[in-house]
């Protein structure tokens, strides 16, 4: 759940952990399978999904999303040096 309304609750897309693995990138599409987002090393800080467009074939960079359901892709390597894969779903809320 993501609420980009600058109250300072729930304004970036917080992946709990992450900083657990460094090795990781992130990757948020649309419901009609457009990658509005992506990110290598992802840290929920300067480097965390707002709820703004940033992909590689945005037309609007910058641009607010609309309101909606959106859909992630996390991949991040253990310290063992296993691969995971982790898929869900968020919701923007304006």
């Amino acid at each position: 759940h993501l609420t980009p309304n600058g109250d300072g609750q729930n304004e970036v897309f917080f992946v709990d952990g992450i900083s657990k693995f460094s090795n990781n990138r992130v990757e948020v599409y649309n419901r009609w399978g457009v990658l509005v987002y992506e990110a290598d090393g992802y840290n929920n800080n300067d480097k965390a999904f707002t709820g703004e467009s940033k992909g590689r074939v945005t037309v609007k960079q910058n641009e607010q999303l609309p309101e909606g359901t959106y859909y992630y892709i996390l991949r991040y390597t253990k310290p063992s040096g296993e691969t995971k894969e982790k898929a869900s779903y968020l919701y923007i809320n304006r």
